[in-house]
């Protein structure tokens, strides 16, 4: 398992906003998709996989859609739940292990999902 992230959501943003940007902000493409979205159907929540969720918090991705969803990120859920507790998670992609229960009883507002090897949902 990997470690919890090392820093605050403030030293997080500050070694975020250092480097000069490129053209393209992933934060700014998920709020125009999740605008269009929205356009279509307001009554669903969107989601969106946070490959990184302590950088995605940070950077403006995570306030993008409605439900954060972690993927191999157990580490990560109590440091998302303490920091930002008003945020829906979802642990995606998880094979189902003890672990992965114990963040839903742990943490929760935390829905697991199942994908058999193949990537289908296993029900």
């Amino acid at each position: 398992m990997d470690a919890a992230p090392k820093f605050t959501p403030e030293e997080r943003k500050a070694r975020y906003e250092t480097p000069e940007k490129g053209q393209y902000i992933l934060a700014d493409a998920a709020k125009k998709l999740n605008g269009w979205v929205k356009e279509l159907d307001t009554t669903r929540p969107t989601t969106a996989n946070m490959v990184l969720p302590q950088v995605s918090h940070v950077s403006g991705y995570a306030d993008a859609v409605d439900i954060l969803g972690y993927s191999y990120r157990n580490s990560v859920i109590p440091w998302g739940s303490t920091h930002f507790p008003n945020e829906p998670i979802t642990i995606n992609e998880n094979p189902g292990t003890w672990d992965d229960w114990k963040q839903v009883l742990h943490n929760g507002v935390l829905v697991q999902d199942h994908f058999d090897i193949q990537g289908t949902t296993v029900h």
